[in-house]
């Protein structure tokens, strides 16, 4: 039949059954089989996870890992970076995310050690890249925490915004004042894209107004009093 014919593709075989029983799965569908080996959450990636110290019970969720990209790999490297005994949620959360090792090797290579799971997803989340880190050590920031880091990034500041800064002042600014100069200058722009715009408004004003249509006339008293 079609679902032996998947099956034996996939690799869903008796070994996989009693490997399900073994680590206490639900016994699915064949038609969930099926799925189960075209997801690639087969008997190689239930051992896998098993040898990791996971055993998932849920054939579902086992399917959802796979997809994610929660590999033997991926958690033995963050075993090999600290990061032991993490929920399956926790794995999942940081796959997607892009936690990867490399990514904590990356921190760790300008002294961000020790930090917690929450700290590597805001880093991570909020683009604090080592190409970022290192152009603000390089401009002279070599004591700023992740915590700064993430927060010039949240504000747009820029390494080349900072070394722009440093050659009008003549010495490095503080990441506050970086922050507020930043800010007041995104300020500005709004204010002149506000002032453009009322700006175009009243030349297409005048333009109906150099035409003799009594209508066109009204359109702009009307929008006149909506504003």
């Amino acid at each position: 039949s079609e679902q032996q014919y998947w099956l034996a593709m996939h690799d869903v075989g008796y070994a996989m059954l009693d490997e399900l029983r073994s680590q206490r799965y639900e016994r699915p569908s064949v038609d969930y089989l099926v799925v189960m080996g075209m997801h690639g959450a087969n008997l190689d990636y239930m051992k896998s996870l098993s040898a990791a110290g996971y055993r998932v019970g849920n054939t579902h969720r086992l399917v959802t890992l796979r997809d994610h990209g929660v590999s033997r790999e991926f958690i033995g490297g963050l075993t090999d970076a600290g990061y032991r005994n993490l929920s399956l949620d926790d794995l999942q959360v940081l796959r997607d995310h892009g936690v990867t090792p490399d990514f904590i090797a990356s921190l760790r290579r300008f002294g961000f050690t020790g930090l917690t799971t929450d700290q590597l997803l805001e880093a991570r989340d909020h683009g604090v890249t080592e190409s970022f880190v290192e152009d603000f050590r390089e401009l002279g920031y070599t004591n700023l925490s992740l915590r700064d880091f993430v927060r010039l990034r949240d504000h747009g500041v820029t390494p080349g915004f900072a070394r722009q800064l440093r050659s009008s002042n003549g010495r490095l600014l503080s990441v506050e004042e970086l922050v507020r100069r930043r800010d007041r200058g995104r300020h500005r722009a709004r204010q002149d894209q506000r002032c453009a715009v009322v700006a175009l408004r009243r030349r297409r004003q005048l333009r109906l107004f150099d035409g003799d249509d009594v209508g066109q006339r009204q359109v702009v008293a009307k929008e006149h009093v909506s504003h």
